[in-house]
């Protein structure tokens, strides 16, 4: 098999906005970077910023024709309205995102012993969003069967604590 060439494999993101969570430090902020040099506006939505990517914010937060931008939101991902209010900003910012980079997995936040453990008062607090998609526990990027206002129905009046779902049975052929 031939290996694929490095121009076989780009895609543009110039003239694009990605909301990067977690792009405060790390990995994500590496990434927010590279975005950020190849012509994309970055929604940061994160818990804080580390010196170098508030150094990044300043560096991009200037509106210069043909030149990416970046803002930074304070965003707990656990926080469904925190969730929401990050596409709020990158509809504000920039008319809405293109690229959507949200959490990893990670199977401590999808146990049921820790979604069981939280108060049925908070809901929002569950990271389970009941009527729309999910990446891992938390809402997937829009997309046509997504709205970009994120639901905050999360409430359940069942007293059973299993997230387990059950498929419903097929349905009969005609």
């Amino acid at each position: 098999m031939a290996a694929a060439t490095a121009s076989s494999t780009q895609f543009s993101v110039d003239g694009k906005t990605a909301i990067v969570t977690g792009a405060g430090s790390g990995i994500n902020y590496s990434f927010a970077k590279l975005l950020l040099s190849r012509g994309c506006n970055v929604v940061i939505a994160d818990l804080g910023l580390r010196p170098e990517a508030q150094k990044l914010v300043d560096e991009y937060s200037s509106p210069t024709a043909g030149k990416a931008r970046a803002v930074f939101v304070e965003t707990n991902v656990v926080q469904w309205p925190e969730l929401e209010n990050m596409f709020v900003v990158a509809d504000k910012e920039f008319g809405g995102a293109d690229i959507v980079l949200l959490p990893p997995l990670h199977p401590s936040k999808t146990t049921p012993s820790l979604i069981a453990s939280l108060p049925r008062s908070a809901p929002e607090q569950a990271s389970s969003n009941r009527t729309g998609q999910t990446s891992g526990t938390h809402p997937a990027p829009p997309t046509p069967k997504t709205p970009p206002t994120l639901p905050r129905e999360l409430a359940t009046t069942s007293s059973s604590t299993s997230t387990s779902r059950t498929p419903s049975a097929a349905p009969s052929s005609p």
